[in-house]
């Protein structure tokens, strides 16, 4: 089942441990749960206020950037082009389906496959 990203990682340094790859899974998992569109630039506030921070350590736009890439990369979310505005993302067909158990070795094999 699918869970939201403030689940995913129980502190904000867990998060900054966290590879591209398990901050995209969980950036995907996030986005099935609370609707298929996405900011990047409107998360910070609410990981601040999951993890009680004020203000942003300097990397944590950097690791959501990370997260995007890789889930941009495996085409698990795309760009929203019905937004004028701002970075959106929506999920592809393939991340609304995207199961971390089920899909992430084919994912990895596919990115080392030509």
């Amino acid at each position: 089942m699918a869970k939201a990203f403030k689940e995913s990682f129980s502190s904000i340094e867990e998060m900054n441990a966290a590879t591209p790859e398990q901050i995209g899974v969980a950036l995907i998992l996030h986005m099935q749960t609370q609707g298929n569109r996405f900011s990047p630039h409107n998360f910070q506030s609410e990981i601040n206020h999951w993890h009680g921070n004020q203000g942003s350590p300097s990397w944590l736009m950097q690791r959501v950037s990370e997260g995007m890439q890789w889930a941009s990369q495996m085409m698990l979310a795309v760009p929203d082009l019905s937004q004028t505005a701002g970075a959106w993302f929506i999920l592809s067909r393939a991340g609304a389906q995207f199961d971390p158990d089920r899909d992430i070795e084919r994912l990895s094999l596919e990115r080392l496959m030509p």
